[in-house]
This record gives C-alpha cells, sequence and structure tokens, in this order.
C-alpha cells in the first residue's frame, strides 16, 4: 500500500472521527441544557418556598396590607414593602427564566399565582403604582425598579380577572 492510499484511509479515519466528536458534543450540550433547566427549576421552588414564608410570616400585616398601604404605621408599611418587593422580585427571577426557555410556561404559572393574586388588591397596586410614603415623602413607583417587560406583563394582569378575590374564601 502506497504513501497516498495510506493519506486516503487517514483522511477517512479522520472524518470518521470528526463526525463521532459532533455527535458526542451534540449529546453532552442536550444533557448540559437538561441539567441547566432542572437546575433553573429547582431553583425558582427554592425561592418560591422562601418566598412563602416570607410572605405568610406575619400574616397580619399583609392581610391589613392588601386593602391599604400607604396609610399602615411606618414600620408594617416597611414591613409590607419588603413582603411586596420579595414577591415581585420572585415573579421578575421566574419571568426572565421562562423567556429565556429555561422553565416552561405550565411551570412559570405555578409561581404566578401568588403575583397575580396579591396583585389584584388595592394595598400591594398602590405600592406598585406611587411606592410607599416614609417619612412624609412619596418614592418612586415601585414599577420603575424593574424591567418594561415584566411591568408589561403584571399590567396585562395575567390569567385573573381583576377582582379582589376574598381572603375568606
Amino acid at each position: 500500500m502506497g504513501i497516498m492510499e495510506l493519506g486516503a484511509i487517514g483522511e477517512l479515519v479522520g472524518g470518521i472521527a470528526v463526525i463521532a466528536s459532533l455527535i458526542f458534543v451534540g449529546f453532552q450540550v442536550r444533557q448540559g441544557n437538561a441539567t441547566d433547566q432542572l437546575s433553573a427549576s429547582l431553583g425558582l421552588q427554592h425561592s418560591h418556598n422562601e418566598m412563602v414564608r416570607f410572605m405568610v410570616e406575619d400574616a397580619e400585616v399583609l392581610h391589613t396590607g392588601l386593602h391599604e398601604f400607604n396609610t399602615l404605621p411606618e414600620p408594617l408599611r416597611l414591613e409590607l414593602a419588603s413582603k411586596l418587593y420579595y414577591l415581585y422580585s420572585h415573579s421578575e427571577l421566574v419571568f426572565q427564566q421562562e423567556q429565556r426557555g429555561l422553565i416552561d410556561a405550565e411551570t412559570a404559572a405555578r409561581h404566578y399565582g401568588w403575583l397575580f393574586w396579591v396583585h389584584s388588591w388595592p394595598g400591594p397596586r398602590e405600592w406598585w403604582d406611587v411606592g410607599p410614603v416614609i417619612r412624609e415623602r412619596s418614592l418612586a413607583a415601585n414599577r420603575k425598579i424593574f424591567s418594561p417587560d415584566f411591568v408589561a406583563f403584571v399590567e396585562r394582569g395575567g390569567f385573573l380577572d381583576d377582582a379582589a378575590p376574598s381572603l375568606s374564601s
């Protein structure tokens, strides 16, 4: 066998090796994407559990704040503002991960339940639209701290109607 035939065999073997490498890399990328999606989903679930725990930690503040925000005494207003910020920040994270394809719409919708239920009440809407009044000064509307796409999503109202649900049901 001459040098030309050996060169041709070498090229053939090299071509097969390149194709095998590309197939292997494709499987690795697919496996990496699945791992990323699982990791994103688990991270969101942990964040969601922490957010719910925080929201109901002092249920009286949440209950009162659903009806009115800026008439609450200042310490309670600050506590409720931190609860609302946590909820809306968590929901924006869910929104961003859904937009990037890291979680599916069904998973995202399970996280939005709290957001749209809370946002349907007048107190959180006041926090969203006006911001808290601290020491006689009105701060900027809280919706300005979130991305424009998320703000539009929240203001569309998601999948709940505008009627404020009853806490007793």
